[in-house]
Formats: structure tokens, C-alpha cells, sequence
């Protein structure tokens, strides 16, 4: 197994070089000439610091120069950068960088965008974006890739996305039953909102939170009612 270092200064200084003079075109020839362990070591730095310091801007042009090139080397890096620098929001500021790359990423590519971003977000808005680039519009799709978050803006746009599902009760319970087994406090308050709100049965075990039918009729639309209730 390689010895990967996480930290080389010289390889710092060149990689800093690059990204002050904004050559994305440079720096992707320089990464391209790496070792693979000089390689490793200089995504880590990439991903866990320098693309983060970039201004947004400037973030999204190295993005877009340089992970299309070859996505499967470069995209996780990137997509490591992005969410230490956008999270908790800010993402949109790359809608039409991420839009551009879409229409040329693989299903691999969407997916990895999806599971490394989509849970490190926690506004709406930024969440919808990523689910409008990354999905196909359909609404199962959506639930999938909303289901491996726990945010509270994730989950009340999970619900929402459940509420198109009503004519599908099995479906339901399916979505339902996968929130119980994520174990925690929040995912399990969710699905005892889901069982009361479609009337759901025969769920296995007992929810601890305890809802009013006023509540449930609240939460359409009501994003505040809706993080109040789930925080219980």
C-alpha cells in the first residue's frame, strides 16, 4: 500500500501558484505530469483546504476546466472543495457551472455529486438546485437521493416529495420503513409524521412523538411548522 502524504509544501507553493494566477489550464497539466502519490497528495490539499479559500467565482472556473477532463480523477476532489466552501449555503452561485457539466456527466458522475453534496447542504434552495441538476425529474429518484440526508431542509423536502407518492401506499410504507432502520431521532420523527399523514399501519415498533391531526394539516407548505414538529 502507498504511503499517501496529506501534506507536501513544496507541491503547496506550485498548487497555490496556480490557483492565485487563476490557470485552471495550467494546473490541470501540472496535476496531469504528478506521480499518483504526489498525485493523492495533492488532491488532499486541493480538496481539504486551497479550493475552499478560492472566491466563488474563481472556484467554479477551476471546476469547470478542469473535471470535465477527466471526471472519475478530479471530480471527487472538487466535490470535497465544494462542499467545505458552500456548505451551510451559496451553492447556486455554481448553478450554471454544475448545469454545463451535467449534460456530459455520467450517471456515475450525478450520483457521486449527489451522495457527497446533497447531505453536506442545508438550505432548500440550494438542495432543489442540486436535485433539478442531478435527477431526471422523477419523484423516486428524488426520495432516493433525499433519503441519505438528515438535514432539516433534506427532510421537509422529502416529505414534500412523499406527498406525490399518496396514491402509493406500499411505496410509502417502503420509504416509511427505511427511515425507521436510519435509527435515529430525527429519521424516526419523520416516519411517524409519514404513518399519521397518510395512515400508514401495520409499521413495526412505536413512535415516541405524539402528533394532533391540526398539526399534520399544518405542514403542507409550512416549513417552520415543519422543523418544529421534527426537532420534538
Amino acid at each position: 500500500m502507498l504511503n499517501v502524504r496529506s501534506y507536501n509544501p513544496a507541491l503547496q507553493q506550485r498548487l497555490r501558484g496556480f490557483l492565485t494566477a487563476k490557470d485552471a489550464e495550467g494546473l490541470c497539466q501540472y496535476l496531469a505530469s504528478l506521480s499518483h502519490s504526489a498525485f493523492r497528495t495533492a488532491g488532499m490539499m486541493l480538496g481539504d483546504a486551497l479550493l475552499k479559500e478560492l472566491p466563488s467565482e474563481d472556484f467554479w472556473h477551476f471546476f469547470s476546466t478542469i473535471v470535465p477532463t477527466h471526471s472519475k480523477a478530479y471530480l471527487g476532489t472538487f466535490i470535497k472543495g465544494a462542499a467545505a466552501k458552500f456548505s451551510p449555503g451559496g451553492l447556486t452561485s455554481g448553478e450554471a457551472a454544475l448545469r454545463t457539466f451535467a449534460t456530459a456527466a455520467t450517471p456515475i458522475d450525478l450520483r457521486k455529486i449527489l451522495e457527497q453534496l446533497l447531505p453536506t447542504l442545508t438550505q432548500t434552495e440550494d438542495i432543489e438546485l442540486l436535485l433539478r441538476i442531478c435527477c431526471d425529474g422523477t419523484v423516486q429518484q428524488e426520495v432516493l437521493a433525499l433519503m441519505r440526508c438528515n438535514s432539516l431542509a433534506a427532510y421537509y423536502l422529502l416529505f414534500s416529495r412523499l406527498r406525490k407518492l399518496e396514491g402509493e401506499p406500499q411505496l410509502l410504507r417502503t420509504h416509511c420503513l427505511t427511515l425507521m432502520r436510519k435509527g435515529d431521532h430525527r429519521s424516526f420523527n419523520l416516519a411517524c409524521i409519514v404513518h399519521h399523514y397518510f395512515g400508514l399501519n401495520d409499521l413495526p415498533g412505536t413512535f415516541s412523538l405524539r402528533l394532533e391531526n391540526y398539526e399534520l394539516s399544518r405542514l403542507d407548505g409550512n416549513y417552520e411548522q415543519f422543523c418544529k414538529i421534527l426537532a420534538r
